[in-house]
């Protein structure tokens, strides 16, 4: 009887130890469910905020190309603007001398006519 009951007992340890078993791993594997869980948010957390990074820095990149744009379209107007200023004072210069030229002749004219008028 006593070998029966060591037995039975000896059963019982092993059916709660079983029983142990079995509770650790589903616990096991709840935890791991749950710590995949949070890694798949916290994956998708980071794939969000690389999506918005990426999308911001096209947004930089696009701006900046506008900017840039705008920029060289007035750096073409200035160098436009000082050719054109260029332009006029070269315009003016040559009208002052044609004059002073002009105004040369007229006097070279005037002194050789009162030569021959002597």
């Amino acid at each position: 009887a006593s070998a029966e009951r060591a037995r039975l007992e000896s059963r019982q340890l092993l059916d709660a130890a079983r029983m142990e078993a079995e509770e650790a791993r589903l616990e096991g594997a709840r935890e791991a469910s749950a710590i995949k869980e949070a890694a798949a948010r916290e994956s998708g957390r980071l794939l969000d905020a690389a999506r918005m990074a990426a999308e911001e820095t096209t947004r930089v990149r696009e701006s900046a190309e506008r900017e840039s744009g705008v920029m060289l379209h007035a750096a073409r107007m200035e160098v436009e603007e000082g050719r054109r200023v260029r332009e006029a004072a070269d315009a003016r210069m040559l009208e002052e001398v044609a004059a002073t030229l002009a105004a040369a002749q007229q006097e070279a004219a005037g002194i050789v006519e009162a030569a021959e008028g002597e």
